[in-house]
């Protein structure tokens, strides 16, 4: 009999955590942390409750591997990005690029994003700012500003508010996108996803540079 890994497939072991985390997303997406199931969450996932613990202990281990799985696929993106470029511009632009790619494939993230910052203690929130601050991404945005103002090409201002207003801007629509295209009248989202990628970089360039 052949096996996943005959096919060139992903192993059996990671087949069932992907389908887990996949289930564990739309459960707490739903319900939030305190009302989510481990059960229910097995059962959507076709995994008994005793491998789900196996992998992953518990429910609140769980909830965090489904943050780490989302900030890995975006951040190391992001720093490489930054790290490749010196060109302020060009980083900007692919950085929007993997923000709105992101967003779109996974819309559940952004709705557990929005659910969960109402909770400032939210153990989300904790596990999202310990994460970025890991991944190094700040540090690389302030420092390719900072080259910049340096040069002179980039007009001095506190650079903790220009990353803050940079990734407000990129994340703003998606979380708000169930009353701007109502307001907007935007019908083609896929097309108005494309223009605000350079928008967002266009204007934001136009705010910080000489």
């Amino acid at each position: 009999m052949r096996t996943n890994r005959d096919n060139n497939g992903p192993p059996p072991a990671e087949d069932n955590k992907q389908r887990i985390l996949q289930a564990a997303l739309r459960e707490f997406t739903e319900r939030g942390l305190d009302g989510a199931r481990v059960e229910r969450i097995a059962e959507s996932a076709g995994v008994n409750k005793a491998l789900l613990y196996y992998y992953y202990s518990s429910k609140e281990n769980l909830f965090s591997s489904v943050i780490d799985e989302h900030f890995r696929m975006i951040l190391p993106l992001i720093r490489k990005t930054l790290e490749d470029t010196s060109d302020p511009e060009t980083a900007l632009r692919q950085v929007a690029a993997v923000y709105a790619e992101l967003s779109q494939r996974h819309p559940e993230f952004i709705r557990l994003l929005v659910r969960e910052l109402a909770q400032p203690d939210s153990p989300m929130v904790v596990r999202a700012a310990e994460t970025m601050k890991e991944s190094g991404v700040p540090g690389q945005l302030r420092r390719l500003l900072s080259e910049g103002q340096a040069k002179g090409t980039i007009r001095e201002f506190d650079l903790r508010q220009a990353a803050v207003s940079f990734i407000t801007m990129n994340l703003g629509y998606f979380i708000m996108a169930p009353i701007v295209d109502r307001v907007l009248q935007i019908d083609d989202r896929k097309q108005f996803i494309s223009e605000r990628i350079q928008a967002n970089v266009d204007l934001f360039l136009r705010g910080i540079t000489t």
